[in-house]
């Protein structure tokens, strides 16, 4: 399994950056423009959760997939304070996009983002 532990720290250390705020609002707005409510999402490297959450909030069936296991309980602990309507509708997973555990289809939209900078690139 690809791990995120190289920049894990950094990408945590850098969460509440007005440049990190920025951007997650810049995301979130290009996918309210672009999806329409409900369905269901994979969302590929979610991290500690904030598109995924948003995304939950309006309906959408999430599936938060991660090879780290810090962020995703940092997720778990972002989605612990939801309400009960979407914490229901929010599954997180442990893996990563070389092995996903799903059939081609299983989703109707799959999200990538903030991802492959991060990712360790052999030479």
């Amino acid at each position: 399994m690809v791990t995120f532990t190289s920049g894990e720290d950094r990408w945590r250390s850098r969460l509440n950056s007005l440049r990190q705020v920025v951007r997650q609002e810049v995301v979130a707005r290009q996918l309210a423009a672009h999806v329409p409510t409900g369905g269901s999402v994979l969302d590929v490297g979610c991290g500690q959760g904030t598109q995924a959450l948003r995304l939950a909030r309006h309906g959408h069936q999430v599936t938060g997939l991660d090879s780290s296991t810090t962020l995703l309980a940092d997720f778990s602990d972002a989605l612990a304070a939801e309400q009960s309507d979407v914490q229901a509708r929010v599954h997180l997973l442990r893996g990563d996009a070389h092995n996903l555990p799903f059939p081609p289809g299983s989703f109707d939209l799959v999200l990538c983002h903030g991802v492959l900078m991060y990712y360790p690139w052999e030479t």
